[in-house]
């Protein structure tokens, strides 16, 4: 089960300049650990949430929870309690104890104590000081007790707060309207035994857990449960569990004002004795504290033999049996307004990084932390977890977590990159959508030998290698120089100045000197000494190109990007490296040969979502294809987000696109495709075309045609067509064609979804095979031509997000008041 979880954290405000008192009530981070570790422990997943004003975000966000603990206090205004559990209920949101009206009535403790007086249950006799003037209306016997209105955990309960005359009482009511701006409430003071009962469940099924008598020691502030007296409770405050005739009148009591206010799940209710011994009323805590040490509901339940851990759980089922006798709310209307792109649920999956690891692995948090950022900025909630090699455990928080797309940024596990394939294989397994590349492929370029022996394979130029055993001068025959390498760790992992080794007989010695000091298995490479080029993928796309410069590294020093120069800022090899993009169309030839290199890695590897390949371009303008990134940095600093920028997308239209990525491979996976026609098409076409409900008589009549003369005179009409079944239905289909008279241009004519399925990212499957099949063909660049009606906003906003720009427009071009719109795309960014 997904369970949301508020709360006020205590060092949040104080952080902000709050006092002690004023956050006394706000909750340690210890408190929110135990409680989370519990939830965790029974199987469910925990999002922590926060405060209220967290909470407003994440609901705007569209972020939704099976239930919600809720333990979040509030920091102003009399109804602060019931903030949180009224955003629950406006979005129909489950929830842990009371609703707002309760928590309001009880902060209130007036008016909770004319609620459960009119019930008959015994309460103090009490008047309401709202300015100093009404101090003069109180016509109580002395003594009396004073203190605020609508405020917990003993705050503003001194021993002054225990009045005998009427200066005390003016001074008592100053102190709580000067202090806590609100209104103070004078009680009778009650002389006798104080106890707090414990209650879990609601309605006809709460129960008390116990009775706990409260009395002070000789050090504790006299006359009641202060702040001061509850803050030093171990030295001033002695709790004992009662089973006698006055604690069980207390329950009595308890039960009668928890049903009466229509308390639920769990919480605590106070009650002293007056001087005939009978137990009064004094407030009620529909929200008890649940530190797993100091708070007094968990306390009780300790002297009773139950555990912090079994307590958080029993209030959970008490909230989950309460639901089950509800009836369930009906769906916010506001649900029915949400455009079908409704707001997804994203989880980060990253490496589980040390504390003390270097630069490389701290810099997947900073991914994690900047993608997080760019994903809630697009409308997404989002979580994070890191991978553990308890796969089974991985698996449980997975699934419970429920995630529409997995950002798989796992590059390692338990510190060994060769388990790389891991999490998508995992996560394939599991079903869940995902970004990036499939495992299959995360293999193939994991390991650099046997990524170069596929690239000979498909005829595509990499440098000649030695594996670490054939490195001896009586190895197979190679000249240097030589650049030594890690078998399977990226981030120039290994790579200094002395890695290029000019000799064979050098190369050895190197090896071994490599891998006592990281360990692991490495390979030596022909060194090119050349250009060097890193060329980025973005769902098969070629992105701008860059190069990377070392005109200002120090004399003599190789011209590589080694550790120091990742990743060590301030150092002459960081500071002598430069990215740049070049101009595509002063170099036109070479620019071409790398996107035809860069493509041909693509199909080769079957590269989906983004990816990285980076080249050396030697002194007579051979590309070799060095080595091939499937799962490259998107941090935002790193050499594909600014691949990306140089496109013409924001980081976050970037991060927007591969998160599509991933929803269209699950898409494209739940389908059968073909591109030939068949003899049931036209009929087919045409009830998909009409099921849509956008498009008029004549436009579907056009749609069925087209694949008929398509049957008819076959490839030479210029239409071509994708066709996507499920069970052998038609789900969705494309017809495209060359547009006549141009160079490489292409036209999508028609593109469509069976509505039942639409929201399902498979429209974006269907664009991308679509274009794949254009790019096969040649096409630089697509036109498509829609209506700029406005039932057409959800189609418009479809090939934006496909990565489409409007490029013209026609008003009144269908009809009176029925524009046309021209989008377009190109196909490589480089070119």
């Amino acid at each position: 089960m997904r369970i949301g979880f508020t709360y006020d954290l205590r060092d949040d405000y104080l952080a902000l300049g709050y006092g002690e008192e004023e956050t006394a009530e706000f909750d340690s981070e210890r408190t929110i650990a135990a409680i989370e570790a519990v939830l965790r422990g029974r199987g469910h997943y925990v999002d922590r949430i926060g405060n209220v004003w967290s909470l407003t975000g994440r609901l705007a966000a569209g972020d939704r929870w099976d239930v919600v603990f809720n333990i979040a206090e509030g920091l102003h205004g009399v109804g602060r309690e019931s903030q949180t559990p009224a955003l629950l209920d406006a979005f129909s949101i489950p929830y842990t104890f009371s609703d707002p009206m309760v928590t309001a009535v009880t902060l209130d403790k007036a008016v909770g104590k004319r609620v459960v007086r009119d019930q008959g249950v015994l309460t103090a006799p009490f008047r309401v000081v709202r300015t100093p003037a009404d101090v003069a209306s109180v016509a109580l016997p002395y003594p009396l007790f004073v203190k605020p209105l609508s405020e917990g955990t003993g705050k503003g309960i001194t021993e002054a707060s225990y009045v005998i005359d009427l200066a005390g009482l003016e001074a008592a009511c100053a102190y709580v309207l000067s202090e806590f701006k609100q209104p103070a409430l004078v009680e009778t003071y009650l002389p006798g035994r104080e106890f707090t009962v414990g209650i879990l469940g609601s309605g006809a099924k709460a129960e008390a857990l116990g009775v706990m008598e409260v009395s002070f020691t000789d050090r504790a502030e006299r006359w009641g449960y202060s702040y001061l007296n509850k803050e030093h409770y171990e030295d001033k405050v002695s709790y004992a569990l009662v089973d006698d005739d006055d604690a069980r009148a207390s329950v009595a009591t308890a039960l009668a004002a928890w049903r009466a206010l229509g308390c639920r799940d769990a919480g605590r209710v106070d009650i002293r004795l007056d001087a005939a011994g009978k137990p009064n009323f004094l407030e009620v805590n529909p929200l008890p504290g649940l530190h797993p040490d100091r708070s007094d509901l968990v306390i009780l339940a300790g002297l009773k033999g139950i555990t912090h851990a079994e307590l958080i759980g029993r209030i959970l089922d008490n909230c989950l049996d309460r639901l089950r006798d509800e009836p369930p709310p009906a769906p916010p209307r506001v649900a029915e307004l949400r455009s079908a792109e409704r707001i997804r649920r994203a989880l980060i999956l990253h490496s589980d990084v040390p504390a003390d690891a270097p630069p490389d692995e701290q810099e997947t948090l900073q991914q994690a932390a900047e993608i997080n950022a760019a994903l809630v900025a697009g409308g997404f909630t989002v979580s994070r977890l890191a991978y553990d090699v308890d796969e089974d455990g991985l698996a449980s928080r997975l699934r419970a977590a429920a995630p529409d797309i997995v950002f798989n940024l796992v590059e390692s596990v338990a510190g060994r990159s060769d388990n790389i394939n891991r999490a998508p294989a995992l996560l394939d397994r599991l079903g869940l959508a995902f970004t990036g590349c499939e495992s299959e492929t995360i293999t193939a370029t994991a390991d650099k030998p046997a990524a170069k022996r596929r690239m000979r394979a498909a005829g595509i130029a990499t440098p000649d290698w030695l594996m670490q055993d054939e490195a001896t001068e009586e190895g197979p025959p190679l000249d240097g120089p030589f650049i030594i390498k890690s078998l399977c760790e990226d981030a120039s992992f290994g790579i200094a100045a002395d890695s290029i080794v000019g000799n064979r007989r050098a190369l050895a010695d190197m090896i071994a000197a490599r891998r006592r000091r990281f360990g692991g298995d490495w390979f030596a490479e022909r060194y090119i000494d050349g250009r060097e080029f890193n060329v980025s993928l973005l769902d098969g796309e070629v992105l701008p190109l860059a190069e990377m410069r070392f005109d200002h590294l120090p004399k003599g020093a190789p011209r590589i990007i080694d550790y120091a120069g990742k990743w060590l800022e301030g150092t002459p090899q960081y500071d002598g490296t430069q990215r740049i993009f070049i101009n595509a169309a002063a170099e036109p030839a070479l620019a071409r040969i790398l996107v035809d290199a860069a493509l041909a890695c693509r199909d080769a590897f079957a590269l989906s979502g983004y990816a990285r390949v980076d080249f050396r371009v030697d002194e007579a303008g051979k590309p070799w294809v060095l080595e091939i990134n499937a799962n490259p940095s998107l941090a935002r600093d790193a050499g594909f987000a600014a691949a990306a920028v140089a496109s013409g997308l924001s980081y976050e239209q970037t991060i927007a696109r591969i998160a599509a990525t991933g929803f269209a491979n699950q898409a494209e996976m739940s389908c059968v495709w073909r591109d030939a026609p068949l003899d049931g098409d036209p009929a087919a076409v045409a009830a998909l075309v009409a099921a849509t409900g956008v498009f008029t008589g004549d436009e579907i009549s056009v749609a069925r045609d087209l694949v008929i003369e398509r049957l008819t005179n076959g490839p030479a009409t210029g239409y071509d067509f994708l066709f996507a079944e499920q069970d052998g239905r038609l789900v969705g289909y494309a017809c495209f064609g060359p547009i006549p008279a141009t160079d490489k241009r292409y036209d999508l004519y028609w593109i469509a979804v069976d509505p039942a399925l639409q929201g399902r990212h498979l429209g974006r499957a269907i664009m991308r095979r679509s274009e794949q099949a254009m790019r096969r063909a040649g096409a630089q660049r697509i036109y498509i031509e829609t209506s700029m009606r406005p039932d057409y906003a959800p189609t418009r906003k479809f090939y934006v997000a496909c990565g489409y720009r409007r490029a013209a427009g026609l008003t009144d071009f269908y009809r009176a008041g029925d524009g046309k719109g021209i989008y377009a795309k190109s196909l490589n960014f480089s070119l």
